[in-house]
């Protein structure tokens, strides 16, 4: 009776498959490949970067594009990088707001609908955020307003000469509302 005793199986060890190179990895829909250490997509061949879980293109908005070709202001790198900044800090506010409108529907922005505990009905940062938003577009000339409004919400070009002039004097309109500089 003593002999029949039943053996336990021993653990085996699940070892993890070793790390794709990244020239074969899956990454999806488009093809992305690399040259000299850089991702690109294909067919426009649009720089790329790869994030904590995403790969998400370098120059995400018109604002950055024309930050990263110094046309806020060629002359100065420092007065160009304080105006991105401003921009930049308005179009965190508009996000934070739920004014900027997003690719993909995000089901806890939906309004009426509490989010989280009985503490958090009302969400009193984001009423912040817009009040503090719609000041700093207060601060920017009326004639100046809607060309920044459709650049920093919508991501719109502003065009060329009159536009990108006009958008320098609204960028250092916000760089004194958030006193940058």
């Amino acid at each position: 009776m003593w002999g029949l005793v039943a053996k336990k199986k021993k653990k085996q060890k699940k070892h993890n498959p070793e790390a794709q190179p990244i020239e074969e990895m899956d990454r999806g829909g488009q093809e992305i490949i690399t040259i000299d250490g850089q991702l690109y997509r294909l067919p426009d061949m649009k720089p790329m970067k790869q994030g904590l879980k995403h790969i998400y293109g370098e120059i995400n908005s018109n604002l950055q594009k024309y930050y990263h070709k110094n046309l806020l202001c060629p002359q100065d790198s420092r007065i160009n990088a304080m105006r991105f900044v401003a921009g930049e800090k308005l179009e965190a506010l508009s996000v934070y707001a739920g004014i900027q409108s997003s690719q993909t529907f995000n089901w806890d922005r939906l309004e009426g609908i509490p989010i989280g505990n009985s503490l958090e009905i009302y969400n009193l940062s984001g009423f912040d955020a817009h009040d503090k938003f719609v000041k700093a577009m207060q601060s920017i000339p009326l004639k100046l307003q809607s060309a920044t409004y459709n650049l920093i919400v919508n991501d719109q070009p502003v065009g060329r000469r009159k536009g990108m002039e006009n958008l320098k004097e609204s960028l250092d309109c916000l760089r004194d509302f958030f006193k940058i500089g």
